[in-house]
């Protein structure tokens, strides 16, 4: 064997291993996506919550401070700050229904109204 044919075969051995190093690469990657995918897709109903969860934390977190530094303890200042958001948005449900209710004259006409041009 020629030092040429040795030269052009351990280039190409060469060539072939990190070919092969590649193409495993991928697979491992893919498999490693199908993976995380499967796990996130399983734990998807939990994420959002805890997410959101996080976030009003962080948000009330100077309340629930401002109310301990007044003398409340974390216990009472926390319950306090969980039943204003259930007030504000109980507030905020009331007003909306309120406005609902005061307009059903003219949502009910204007359904009506739709109905007749649309049939």
């Amino acid at each position: 064997m020629s030092a040429v044919d040795q030269i052009v075969g351990g280039r190409a051995q060469r060539l072939i291993a990190r070919a092969g190093i590649t193409a495993w690469s991928t697979i491992g990657l893919v498999g490693l996506t199908a993976i995380v995918l499967t796990l996130l897709s399983a734990i998807s109903s939990v994420v959002l919550p805890l997410i959101f969860a996080a976030v009003l934390a962080v948000i009330f977190r100077p309340v629930a401070a401002w109310l301990e530094a007044r003398g409340l303890r974390p216990t009472l200042a926390a319950g306090a700050v969980v039943i204003g958001c259930v007030v504000a948005v109980a507030v905020v449900v009331v007003l909306a229904v309120r406005g609902v209710l005061d307009q059903t004259v003219q949502i009910s006409g204007q359904v009506e109204e739709a109905l007749t041009t649309s049939g």
